[in-house]
């Protein structure tokens, strides 16, 4: 999970893909043509995903997050600052509508360097929104001298006494040679020039200790660029009939900066001391600031609030980055314009990108076992039924089962019905293969879909006989057995159906059907030699089948051990146990209870559909999913959250699951 540890991180330099948007998926597994969507909240898939550079080479959360998200296709880009992370950004033309942003956070900030090269990874709610006002706001930010901005409460009036009593041509380009007193921009500027000259006295520390010479040399290195971009607001300023060159701010500057403290009307100049986190040097932290403003910040920050709108929207994934819903407004503000800010996604939880569990079964006593016995079993059975639902197997397909068994023992041999399984939200093999199968081995395969008892279903003889019997009579008869005729049906229609009965009579050695048709011949005669024919076979004929339909029934019907877990299985479906409660240590989640379940018959397939339940969205063509393998943890990553980094058991949620989109935060 957000552990943070200490090291170096480097600017990626790779070409950045973008995820091009893609339409939702197509449900599989039945007849229907309408599409079904698994019920659960994927994530959407970012157009561009961006992952904070490790700084430590076993930094699980990290590893686990690329590898999770190389897995599904997202392409993560590395990220070593807010700096690097524009910069990357604005080399892209074009509307962002969706990018993600990885990283180890804090409730109160990400924790990334905010420029290149920095040291120190927090960026800071007021970092954000100082700098998404302007650049002076944000070394102000840095600083921490956002509500007062002067070392000194400087006194203009006679700061310009001074300066018109000894050089009042430097005032003339302003017209306040014989008079009048500078404000707005003017006096601001002047203001910033007394801070850099007390900024170069003794006066002002640290933490109450003298500033090293670096230290005082980074501090008026910012005062500089807040002196520039002040001065350039006044440039092209015309006071009577001067227009103010850069010429005429410089001379005024050279004065300012010489003057004395007693100049300035101080007899004692008094003591500023920044106060900080000494691990977090802000003399450090706003040379890179100024290094990045000198390398385009502001330029690539533009560029790129220019390209998110209200439509667009920043998934952060980090541990509990969306506590303070105002750290995700600065994040918005930083991000968007004045009028288009995009929407910022956080969780409000530890997230973690963990291996799931698994479990890979060879037959229905395994899938008992997992289900019935040791300490999980009652989370597992538990996850079956919430998992039946999700998929949608549950009531749709327990209801087609149920509807077919209460049903016609002919057309339940038929097998017709093996074509029309509702639509389920990804494939599923194994009713794919048993739509293609022969009597005989579908009975055998339902004995296996339910867990049906061997001594409940037709077996040796008995079923060779049934199969023989169904191929090669029942089936060509089914058609004119079945077929539903009324007064609309035509009288040709009507005497072909009776020759067929009849040749469906002799064949059986019965007189149900008369040897010489009635005339006239009616429909309900006909439905009525129909329904004498066919009850004579289920007597008859496919007696052994009704105890066998009863079976199965009983089966699905089963409230402590329903068929239908071991029937999502066998049709080639993964099974994903979403559990409440993990076990956490050292920031690191033991994943035992999360558990991905599969049949070894359709292990490689079944696992290979689960990852795309997690995102909304099919995955890109350039996803690893069918190269990876089930044994392998890395091939097992999934997105989760925990409720406490250490101490044992604690309360998880797992994404697809709501629980999972529950605690992930959305501002607006």
């Amino acid at each position: 999970m957000c552990k943070t540890t200490k090291g170096t991180q480097t600017a990626s330099q790779d070409s950045i893909r973008r995820i091009l948007p893609q339409g939702a998926g197509t449900g599989s597994g039945g007849s229907g043509t309408q599409s079904v969507r698994f019920d659960g909240v994927p994530e959407h898939i970012p157009e561009l995903t961006f992952i904070v550079a490790r700084r430590n080479q076993n930094d699980d959360f990290i590893n686990g997050a690329n590898t999770y998200h190389t897995n599904c296709g997202l392409d993560p880009h590395p990220i070593s600052s807010i700096e690097n992370l524009l910069t990357q950004l604005s080399q892209l033309p074009g509307h962002l509508r969706r990018i993600r942003i990885v990283t180890h956070a804090h409730p109160t900030n990400l924790a990334v360097a905010m420029f290149e090269g920095s040291t120190v990874y927090h960026a800071e709610k007021a970092y954000l929104r100082g700098f998404a006002q302007d650049d002076i706001s944000g070394i102000y930010s840095i600083l921490g001298m956002t509500n007062t901005r002067h070392f000194l409460q400087w006194d203009i009036d006679t700061i310009t006494s001074y300066i018109r009593s000894n050089s009042p041509n430097i005032l003339k380009p302003f017209g306040m040679d014989a008079s009048g007193t500078p404000s707005g921009s003017l006096r601001e500027y002047i203001f910033v020039c007394a801070d850099y000259f007390y900024a170069g006295t003794q006066s002002v520390k640290k933490n109450n200790q003298a500033l090293t010479a670096g230290e005082r040399s980074n501090l008026r290195n910012a005062l500089d660029v807040i002196i520039q971009q002040t001065g350039s607001s006044i440039i092209g300023t015309t006071f009577g009939t001067h227009q103010v060159l850069q010429g005429d701010l410089s001379t005024l500057r050279s004065f300012i900066v010489s003057m004395s403290l007693a100049n300035f009307g101080f007899a004692t100049g008094g003591s500023w001391s920044f106060n900080f986190d000494p691990s977090a040097n802000i003399f450090t932290l706003v040379a890179r600031a100024v290094a990045a403003i000198q390398n385009n910040f502001r330029t690539r920050l533009d560029q790129v609030r220019q390209r998110f709108s209200e439509d667009s929207v920043i998934d952060v994934r980090g541990c509990r980055a969306g506590q303070d819903r105002d750290y995700l407004e600065a994040l918005r503000e930083f991000f968007g314009s004045s009028t288009h800010k995009p929407r910022v996604t956080a969780p409000d939880w530890y997230q973690y990108f963990g291996s799931s569990s698994y479990s890979t079964l060879q037959n229905n006593l395994q899938i008992h076992t997992l289900l019935f016995t040791g300490v999980n079993a009652a989370v597992n059975l538990a996850g079956f039924k919430d998992w039946a639902i999700r998929m949608k197997v549950a009531p749709s397909h327990k209801t087609f089962w149920t509807n077919l068994l209460n049903g016609s023992l002919v057309k339940f041999c038929l097998m017709k019905w093996s074509t029309t399984f509702p639509r389920l939200p990804i494939p599923a093999p194994g009713l794919t293969a048993f739509a293609a199968m022969n009597f005989r081995d579908s009975i055998n395969k339902i004995r296996d879909f339910f867990y049906v008892a061997v001594d409940a279903s037709p077996s040796g003889a008995t079923l060779d006989t049934l199969h023989d019997f169904v191929t090669n009579f029942l089936t060509s008869w089914g058609p004119d057995l079945l077929e539903r005729v009324n007064s609309t049906t035509s009288p040709t229609r009507l005497q072909q159906l009776f020759q067929s009965l009849s040749q469906i009579n002799t064949a059986l050695s019965q007189s149900l059907v008369p040897s010489t048709a009635p005339n006239p011949l009616l429909a309900n005669q006909i439905s009525s030699y129909q329904s004498a024919l066919i009850g004579y076979i289920e007597t008859n004929r496919l007696a052994q089948i009704q105890p066998f339909m009863a079976a199965v029934r009983q089966r699905i019907e089963d409230s402590n051990d329903p068929g239908m877990n071991y029937y999502m299985l066998h049709a080639g479906l993964p099974v994903f146990v979403f559990a409440d409660q993990e076990r956490v240590i050292n920031h690191i989640v033991t994943v035992t209870r999360n558990r991905l379940v599969v049949l070894d018959s359709y292990a490689a397939t079944a696992y290979r559909q689960w990852p795309q339940l997690l995102w909304a969205e099919p995955l890109p063509s350039i996803n690893l999913i069918n190269t990876l393998q089930l044994e392998q943890a890395d091939s097992r990553r999934f997105a989760m959250m925990v409720e406490v980094a250490d101490g044992g058991n604690t309360a998880v949620a797992s994404c697809p699951h709501p629980n999972y989109n529950g605690h992930m935060i959305s501002v607006p």
